[in-house]
């Protein structure tokens, strides 16, 4: 709606090339491919053991409150530049 490429912008796409084969051309759509989908794997995993009734995963629960933190950072400092003139390389 606003023309600018957002930090997900790609993702789609990226997605569909892994599931094609493709790997690097995943990278070539969204850099930040990896950690969606790692992200996405644990939170499905997280929500399979709750639906089983089982307990949380250890390690999630003693992330760092720092961690999500980063992460947003990166992800607006991702979005912010890949708007930049100059950087059309990290626009999918």
């Amino acid at each position: 709606m606003t023309g600018l490429w957002c930090p997900g912008c790609g993702l789609t796409r990226a997605t569909h090339a892994v599931l094609r084969g493709h790997i690097a051309a995943a990278f070539g759509f969204n850099l930040f491919f990896p950690l969606f989908l790692a992200g996405t794997v644990i939170a499905w995993l997280a929500w399979v053991r709750s639906a089983l009734g089982r307990a949380p995963l250890g390690w999630l629960v003693r992330v760092p409150a720092r961690l999500p933190v980063a992460a947003g950072v990166a992800l607006l400092a991702f979005g912010a530049l890949r708007n930049m003139p100059g950087l059309q390389a990290l626009a999918p």
